[in-house]
């Protein structure tokens, strides 16, 4: 008795996916595989539907299982039966180390723990670990939560307001740092190192050498607290200020 048309169709079909299967020693696939562990797909569904559209490569979902089980990359499930919950604990306590200000969510930790030291923990273990060891942190990335608000930088053009500040921590290995910065433009029109950045004579005299070299100042100018007041350097160094003003 003859078979039907569809049920030939589809048995054509199965043999020519298993006969296109590329071989369990194709480097090529191997190599897919690997870059799709690393993004965290581990669906064999998703994969196979990958490795057709992508690659142009025809494995079916119980292939893909099986060649992902002979080059040792398993779910995050797996894994994490594997490994001891100290071992575990330990991986999210590193990476949330890495996160001071609690910014990162435990997405974001589950990925740095799997990009860092390749090993692949489920989100539920890492989120029990940071509410248990980090709580504030849930409530810093609350949608609701209170935040600073930032306002864009403002200005009317091209040198109307000068930015000025030290940077002092590469103080301790004697290089103190001083720049000044063009607030529209983001350009740095200075940038030093020197003995003291909190001198008021060293930074009024880079003040004065920038404008020289400019041409002309700013309307206004904004410093770090750590460094004098334009106007304290101004008082100090009058004599300086007004020969300046009357070169131009």
């Amino acid at each position: 008795m003859a078979l039907p048309s569809c049920v030939l169709s589809q048995t054509r079909a199965e043999k020519n996916q298993h006969k296109d299967c590329p071989p369990l020693d194709d480097e090529r696939v191997a190599g897919i595989l690997q870059e799709y562990h690393s993004r965290s797909l581990a669906n064999k569904k998703l994969i196979s539907k990958l490795l057709l559209a992508e690659h142009g490569v025809c494995m079916s979902e119980a292939a893909v299982t099986r060649r992902r089980k002979s080059l040792g990359l398993h779910g995050s499930r797996t894994i994490s039966h594997a490994l001891s919950a100290n071992v575990k604990r330990q991986l999210v306590l590193d990476q949330t180390a890495k996160d001071p200000a609690r910014h990162q969510g435990p997405d974001l930790i589950k990925e740095g723990v799997a990009f860092d030291r390749g090993v692949r923990i489920s989100r539920g273990f890492v989120t029990a670990e940071m509410r248990q060891h980090g709580p504030a942190g849930f409530k810093i990335r609350d949608p609701t939560a209170k935040k600073i608000p930032r306002r864009p930088l403002v200005a009317l053009g091209p040198h109307h307001e000068w930015s000025g500040g030290g940077h002092g921590k590469l103080s301790s290995v004697g290089f103190p740092i001083w720049g000044i910065r063009d607030k529209r433009s983001g350009k740095w029109l200075g940038l030093w190192a020197v003995p003291n950045n909190r001198l008021k004579t060293a930074i009024a005299y880079l003040y004065l050498s920038t404008t020289e070299g400019v041409g002309g100042m700013p309307l206004q100018t904004t410093t770090g607290c750590g460094s004098p007041h334009p106007r304290s350097l101004l008082r100090t160094n009058t004599h300086c200020f007004f020969f300046f003003i009357g070169m131009y």
